[in-house]
């Protein structure tokens, strides 16, 4: 295969930007709706959490988007003659046919991982309030079915309101 030409190069790395602008917007509302989220778990606030639901799925069609574009950028550049597994990679071995100038695109890639980042943080911080919530609801369950008195796992009697799965013989 043969290198692509200068325009095709430049053209490609247009495209590059451009799916960069825009992942950079998605993951800039996902991480806003991660934030809410956190809050209205935190808050207890269940029909925040409702409104919040068609928005994240909105942003999650967004980034399907963003990664079928990626896909075809690198399709669309394999097929000119650039061996590239990466946007990184591609924008790389493109900066030869156009003497360098690839602009900020490095730069954009830095931040979009940065925010990657905090979009896996945010989603951490969210799971363990879930967790918590989790944790409470069921001890609260636990209190109402064992009226409040909780019997050993292990213990003498031929009944145990824990564990009683394993002490009872079939």
């Amino acid at each position: 295969m043969t290198a692509p030409t200068q325009d095709q190069a430049q053209q490609i790395l247009g495209d590059v930007g451009g799916l960069l602008q825009d992942l950079t917007e998605v993951q800039t509302s996902l991480l806003s709706v991660l934030h809410q989220k956190r809050e209205a778990m935190a808050n207890g606030e269940i029909q925040q959490l409702s409104d919040l639901q068609p928005i994240e799925e909105e942003i999650n069609g967004r980034l399907k988007a963003c990664f079928e574009r990626r896909s075809e950028i690198l399709q669309r550049g394999q097929s000119q003659g650039v061996a590239a597994t990466t946007l990184a990679e591609m924008t790389n071995h493109l900066s030869d046919q156009t003497d360098g100038k690839i602009g900020n695109l490095q730069e954009q890639f830095q931040e979009s991982r940065d925010r990657i980042r905090d979009l896996q943080l945010e989603h951490l911080t969210n799971w363990v309030i879930a967790q918590k919530s989790l944790l409470h609801v069921s001890q609260i369950l636990e209190i109402v079915a064992t009226g409040g008195k909780i019997k050993p796992t292990y213990g003498k009697d031929d009944f145990c309101a824990r564990g009683a799965l394993v002490d009872h013989e079939a």
